[in-house]
């Protein structure tokens, strides 16, 4: 069995639905319930199929039809923990599931492709900042309702849980990533002895996304 790219995009719908109707009715336990299934099937089909490892090559360097999966793969697995949460932390059998989805989004933050680096930082500013919020006691009552043996994995002190050893190889992603600062370049004009300051400038676009 394998998961097409038309599947996984199918699986992001999935996913983005947060609610029964325009009334925004929370969805019910079974739904709920439902979600966890398939988002624990989903992974375990897909390290069948990709290794994590090899994630990030084929979003760069991979046939257009491998590029278009992992796209959509980020859609739904963004998606399903901004959104899901909830039911990944209501059991710890969820706990290496979570742990194997954000391998996955740490690899594909790795690739050389701007679109997928902006979609994985919108997910990891959010996620960081709940942990943060998780330090200070203003948790979301999601976090605070998890499993004691739960919590104690997300613990990012705990650099044998799974949120400590994910932090870790984040940092590393992140700060490779991060664009070089503005180069001041002083230049004298070989005719006049003028002295001119030039600015040289990097990747604009992906400093926009730091700033934002």
């Amino acid at each position: 069995r394998k998961l097409s790219g038309h599947a996984m995009r199918c699986l992001g719908e999935i996913a983005a639905i947060t609610t029964l109707d325009d009334n925004k009715t929370p969805l019910p336990e079974p739904a709920m319930m439902v979600l966890a299934k398939l988002f624990s099937n989903v992974m375990q089909l897909l390290t069948q199929m990709v290794p994590p490892a090899a994630v990030c090559r084929l979003a760069t360097d991979g046939p257009e039809e491998g590029q278009e999966f992992v796209h959509a793969l980020c859609t739904f697995l963004t998606q399903f923990l901004s959104n899901h949460m909830s039911v990944v932390l209501m059991s710890e059998s969820n706990v290496m599931v979570l742990a194997a989805s954000m391998r996955y989004l740490v690899e594909i933050t790795k690739a050389d492709d701007k679109d997928l680096f902006s979609t994985c930082l919108d997910f990891w500013h959010e996620f960081t900042k709940d942990l943060y919020r998780r330090k200070l006691g203003r948790a979301p009552a999601l976090w605070n309702a998890a499993p004691p043996a739960v919590k104690n994995q997300l613990e990012p002190s705990n650099s044998g849980g799974v949120i400590g050893k994910l932090l870790h190889a984040l940092r590393c992603v992140v700060i490779s990533k991060m664009v070089m600062p503005e180069e001041i370049l002083i230049e004298k004009e070989e005719e006049t002895g003028e002295i001119i300051q030039r600015v040289k400038t990097h990747d604009t676009e992906l400093s926009a996304l730091y700033e934002t």
